[in-house]
């Protein structure tokens, strides 16, 4: 079974690198504009003109990108072994 690179798999997020950011952008991009269209909360993509697409898939980039920055940092600072409470 693969190791999942969104967040939900945060169990498996010593393996997200800086470079799975595009692929996790481009999905979440590809997943909107199939799940949210059939919820009837975003029109067909083929409704939208190619500046919006292109916005659009750009800011899903910077998302994956940053997230999955921010997944590889912080799996540098979990704290090892048992958290006291006190």
């Amino acid at each position: 079974m693969g190791r999942t690179i969104t967040p939900l798999g945060a169990g498996s997020a010593a393996v997200l690198r800086h470079r799975h950011g595009p692929v996790l952008g481009t999905a979440a991009f590809a997943n909107s504009y199939v799940v949210l269209p059939l919820a009837k909360l975003y029109k067909p993509i083929w409704e939208y003109d190619g500046p919006t697409i292109a916005k659009d898939l750009s800011a899903h980039l910077v998302y994956g990108t940053v997230t999955a920055e921010a997944f590889r940092l912080l799996a540098g600072r979990r704290p090892r072994g048992p958290i006291s409470s006190g």
